[in-house]
């Protein structure tokens, strides 16, 4: 009986299972290999359609960086390549290659190319792990008309679309490079950049950065304290977009619009300007530095982080663990001291830091009247001399990082989180920033 009713039930579900095998054979009509081939094929075909390239505007990771131009013609297996002028200058032509592999077709650029490879080069613009690019992505999809193609990074997952050019390549590049160079020379090389809207509402860019092309939006929100929010900047050839579109009292900036006969950037009607902002945060900024704290630096601008990052390279070429470096201000002493530090293994195994060299520093406030305000110099006199372990060997990197600090800066606002545990310092006369941190 037991054996009748099992086949019964199998019996009335051969239907429904013959069903769905011929269903997936009419979906899958052809081999897996055979549809890749014919997909690489296609995305080919795509890539050389276009007579005057592709557009890319690269996100390499919008958690780190602001985005990169680029144009990009495909020509059997070559590409030919322009950048914007953080790269060097005119084409390039490398191989690409369209391939299969596991996670679906990949679009590989294969070869050298001066200016393509550069972003994924983690050696280059000193920034640590480079630009954070890739040079294989994997197709997703097409726009409807064939004129976008959706791409995903393999390494880092970021998205990238090519866009259907139709213009001229120097032209194009020119204005984007005349947008990127009026908003960070000139007059707009300040730290604090204003966007004044007629109602009195200000948005603060600040601590802009030409390798990683991210700033800070510094505002007052709508709970009348002090935000600032780490963002990422896309220029184009009539402005820029914010990664992340701030929202300040109501109103929504997205970017910046740029009039190329006046030289103006604006966002509606307010018009972005360099100056400092007439407002002092609130707090007491008298207590800003507390003896026996530590303060690690961070957020430095290119010139800081140069220096810091070959003290890093000198020390780690010698094989000394490189630690930090920090402001420090010791108990019972009005004074502090500029550190880089290091670590120290003993023969037991336990680990501890050391400083490998030590510079004294004056700090002054209230400048102008400024609660906010202050100024960093060089310690000299009596008992105020540089000192420690390894202070030879990397005398000179830290005394360029002190000079850009207290010299090339000079004067700085300072910008505090609600709680004072970090502090951004921009100048008032540039655009020098950094950040320290309480330990």
């Amino acid at each position: 009986m037991k054996l009748t009713k099992i086949m019964v039930v199998l019996l009335l579900c051969f239907p429904i299972l013959q069903s769905c095998l011929f269903q997936e054979k009419d979906i899958f009509d052809k081999p897996a290999d055979q549809r890749l081939e014919e997909a690489a094929a296609t995305l080919k075909e795509a890539l050389a359609s276009s007579d005057k390239g592709w557009r890319l505007t690269y996100y390499t990771d919008t958690a780190q960086f602001g985005a990169y131009n680029f144009l990009l013609k495909f020509d059997g297996e070559n590409v030919t390549v322009q950048g914007d002028s953080l790269f060097p200058q005119g084409v390039y032509t490398s191989k690409f290659g369209v391939n299969k592999s596991q996670g679906g077709i990949v679009l590989d650029f294969s070869s050298y190319n001066d200016v393509l490879t550069d972003v994924a080069d983690p050696g280059k613009y000193v920034t640590g792990s480079g630009l954070s690019g890739d040079k294989e992505f994997v197709w997703k999809r097409y726009s409807a008309d064939k004129d976008t193609i959706f791409f995903q990074a393999k390494k880092n997952l970021s998205k990238i679309s090519l866009i259907k050019f139709d213009g001229d390549w120097n032209s194009y590049m020119d204005d984007v490079n005349n947008v990127m160079d009026k908003f960070s020379n000139g007059g707009m090389n300040k730290y604090f950049k204003l966007l004044n809207f007629d109602d009195g509402t200000t948005l603060i860019l600040g601590s802009y950065h030409k390798i990683t092309r991210r700033f800070d939006a510094i505002f007052i929100n709508e709970h009348d304290s002090l935000s600032v929010i780490s963002n990422g900047i896309a220029f184009n050839d009539k402005g820029l977009e914010f990664i992340h579109p701030v929202t300040i009292k109501g109103k929504t900036v997205k970017g910046l619009d740029f009039d190329k006969a006046t030289g103006i950037f604006s966002a509606g009607n307010a018009a972005l300007s360099a100056g400092v902002p007439n407002f002092v945060m609130p707090g007491d900024f008298s207590r800003l530095f507390q003896a026996g704290e530590t303060y690690l630096f961070s957020h430095l601008n290119q010139d800081l982080y140069l220096q810091y990052w070959k003290i890093d390279s000198i020390l780690t070429s010698r094989n000394i663990e490189f630690y930090r470096m920090a402001f420090v201000a010791p108990s019972g002493s009005l004074s502090y001291n500029v550190e880089v530090q290091y670590i120290v293994e003993t023969e037991e195994g336990d680990r501890y830091s050391d400083v490998a060299a030590k510079y004294p520093v004056k700090i002054t406030g209230n400048l102008n009247s400024r609660g906010d305000s202050f100024r960093f110099e060089k310690r000299s006199g009596l008992g105020a001399f540089p000192s420690g372990t390894y202070l030879d060997l990397i005398r000179p990197e830290l005394d360029a990082f002190l000079t850009v600090l207290t010299e090339t800066g000079k004067d700085y606002i300072a910008i505090p989180d609600e709680y004072f545990e970090y502090i951004r310092f921009g100048s008032i006369h540039n655009n020098t920033f950094f950040g320290i941190k309480k330990n």
